[in-house]
């Protein structure tokens, strides 16, 4: 048997491809995203599995704490956990809704204190899921190394996703 390759051939062949890649990229693929901010010698890093979610989807979320320092960095909080990972949307009617992973466990000793040696680094984990009140809405989400029991005293970073049927279905 002769495969004979012709034009024709090749140019659906490469069609096809660059049609594949461009869905992939920006058409409907959920694709993970993060933002990295950095704090004198620690850098606080949020990241997500999927930049877009359908109501009822889950989206992993993981907060990264990292000493890039030469010298540990120890923090200790008595009523507060540490680190923590903020869900933020505003409904259509102006109502504020938010969710943190500090909510979904009771507070332990590991949670209030965190200490980092030079080079290392400790993450945390949160899943949500979007619920039906932010469809078609931007979801905040974002990551916070809290210093001091005082509500202005934390550092953060963070980024948005949308929730809906397709990527650009969100309002700001």
């Amino acid at each position: 048997m002769q495969f004979v390759v012709g034009s024709q051939f090749v140019r659906n062949a490469l069609f096809l491809s660059l049609l594949l890649s461009l869905l992939a990229v920006g058409c409907g693929i959920p694709h993970p995203e993060s933002h990295r901010s950095q704090r004198g010698d620690l850098v606080l890093e949020v990241w997500v599995d999927r930049h877009w979610v359908n109501v009822g989807g889950t989206v992993n979320i993981r907060f990264t704490v990292e000493n890039f320092g030469q010298e540990s960095k120890v923090f200790e909080l008595k009523d507060q956990s540490v680190m923590d990972i903020r869900v933020h949307f505003q409904r259509l009617d102006g109502t504020r809704v938010y969710a943190y992973w500090c909510e979904s466990q009771p507070l332990t000793s590991e949670m209030r204190r965190l200490e980092l040696g030079p080079g290392e680094s400790k993450s945390i984990t949160m899943q949500w899921v979007a619920p039906e009140e932010a469809d078609t809405l931007t979801v905040d989400i974002g990551g916070i190394l809290r210093e001091s029991e005082k509500e202005d005293r934390w550092h953060g970073t963070g980024l948005s996703i949308c929730v809906g049927t397709s990527e650009g279905a969100c309002y700001p």
